[in-house]
């Protein structure tokens, strides 16, 4: 039956990263294992600190998400989106799914604080300066598999970051309604085809403090409507506005990338479109040079 849950585990996640060997490996790795916590660690909720260990406290399910500090802070936070979630999550669950944020800076934790506090971030969050957690549990370096859904006895019911990949999201909130993993959340969805006028986008060389923006233009070149259901990016500081209405066969749909550095250098960010297209997500990349 393992192999089973496992398999049906790793169709959800197949777009979140690169391989399906990889994907099936490091879901089944993870699959059932016990999540262990470090003992004397304290919390802070805004800018309260120090509050109780809320670990203590028995709930059905908790998720338990891993960041270091490495590369772009604000971008691999994403805490305004972590924010969103955690709504969604209270509005249904009420206190039954507690998030818990564990980030280790290796530089000094005053960005991080900064961050927390002007994001308005209200869940538990702890700044653990030992890579405590990390230690013990010896996480994945892939930034996709840091975050855990856990059961009560901080087993691993699923593994794989829902503020990236609304399939993964949709593979949480299933698991805590007792739905079926395996079921697609898209099923019976008209399936379409599209063209990509390019994958991507080259911003050249631009003064770092001055936001850039670009365009990619999807065309439908199948028989069906061509919907978009979400736009996810590989970093806070790139952010997509797409259209809501669908193209008809033979029309077009364009997306407004908006990309805002926060220091001089090469620029590589992508972002994954969900659409009811065959391919979905596509994948479409920003280049540049800030300087």
């Amino acid at each position: 039956m393992k192999n089973i849950f496992v398999i049906g585990l790793t169709l959800f996640f197949l777009g979140a990263c690169s391989g399906e060997s990889h994907v099936y490996q490091m879901v089944e790795e993870w699959d059932g294992k016990e999540i262990l916590f470090p003992e004397n660690v304290s919390f802070s909720v805004g800018e309260v600190a120090s509050v109780d260990n809320p670990l203590l406290r028995t709930t059905p399910y908790k998720i338990v998400h891993y960041t270091d500090s490495m590369g772009c802070m604000s971008c691999k936070l994403r805490l305004n989106d972590w924010a969103l979630f955690v709504s969604d999550l209270q509005a249904e669950f009420q206190e039954m799914v507690p998030v818990y944020m564990f980030f280790c800076p290796k530089k000094g934790s005053g960005e991080i604080i900064s961050l927390i506090e002007n994001s308005g971030y209200k869940s538990p969050v702890c700044i653990d300066a030992e890579d405590s957690l990390n230690k013990l549990n010896h996480f994945p370096s892939d930034m996709a598999f840091r975050t855990f859904l856990l059961d009560k006895d901080n087993k691993v019911l699923a593994i794989g970051n829902p503020v990236l990949n609304p399939k993964v999201k949709d593979l949480y909130l299933r698991i805590i309604r007792g739905e079926s993993p395996q079921a697609p959340s898209d099923a019976g969805t008209p399936v379409t085809t599209v063209s990509v006028s390019s994958a991507e986008a080259n911003l050249g060389t631009f003064p770092w403090q001055e936001p850039q923006t670009c365009t990619f233009t999807l065309r439908n070149t199948g028989d069906r409507p061509l919907v978009i259901h979400d736009v996810t990016t590989s970093c806070g500081c790139l952010t997509v506005d797409y259209p809501e209405e669908p193209a008809r066969p033979g029309e077009e749909l364009t997306l407004r990338a908006h990309y805002r550095a926060d220091s001089r250098g090469t620029v590589l960010k992508s972002m994954q479109v969900y659409c009811n297209a065959q391919g979905s997500p596509l994948r479409l990349r920003v280049t540049g040079t800030a300087e």
